[in-house]
């Protein structure tokens, strides 16, 4: 019986030598290899588009895995978490500067900051620092509403942490009654860091 041979470079004619890209490899096929096929079997053309077929399938569904996994195939695992600490504030009330501060559990790196301030001149930030490297530059004050869900970018992208690191929020609360709390109501004043964190 004769045989037909193809390899499978870019045409018929090509050599098989694919190198170190060779996108056939998983095959077995490369170098000085050929794939022989009877009169009657599937030509070089043919078995060259099942191929291709099959990793444009295996593409999509790794694609359609990192969905549900984004570290697929990687040595690390890395997500997106919440890094969050909070202070009960008496409403109508004065609180005194309080130093607010928590080191992450994990590896963590915070890039936005969300407060859930109920209104303008609720609370304020005097000085936000991640271990020895201050956040919040200058002498004035922070509307902790400024950081509030209503904005729409709250990116900080701060030093990366280890979980000996500390994070340090100075703040205080004023007098004001935001609609609709009432006076001596307790609220707890939310601080929430956003950010990858390196999974254990």
């Amino acid at each position: 019986m004769e045989f037909d041979t193809f390899d499978f470079g870019e045409t018929p004619e090509e050599s098989s030598d694919f190198g170190a890209n060779n996108p056939y490899s998983m095959f077995g096929i490369g170098g000085d290899d050929r794939l022989a096929f009877g009169a009657d079997g599937v030509s070089g053309a043919e078995a060259e588009s099942i191929i291709k077929e099959h990793l444009q399938k295996t593409r999509a569904t790794n694609a359609r895995k990192a969905k549900m996994d984004p570290n697929m195939g990687s040595e690390v695992g890395v997500y997106d978490y919440a890094f969050t600490f909070s202070k009960q504030v008496t409403v109508g009330t004065a609180l005194a500067s309080t130093v607010i501060s928590k080191q992450p559990s994990q590896p963590f790196h915070p890039e936005t900051l969300c407060i859930n301030s109920p209104s303008v001149g609720f609370a304020y930030i005097t000085q936000g620092s991640v271990g020895n490297s201050d956040w919040l530059l200058g002498d004035g004050d922070c509307d902790t509403y400024l950081w509030s869900p209503v904005r729409v970018d709250r990116k900080l992208n701060l030093p990366p942490m280890s979980s000996s690191t500390t994070m340090k929020v100075t703040v205080y609360a004023t007098t004001t009654v935001p609609s609709p709390f009432n006076s001596g109501q307790i609220f707890t004043l939310s601080i929430q860091f956003e950010g990858p964190a390196l999974q254990r």
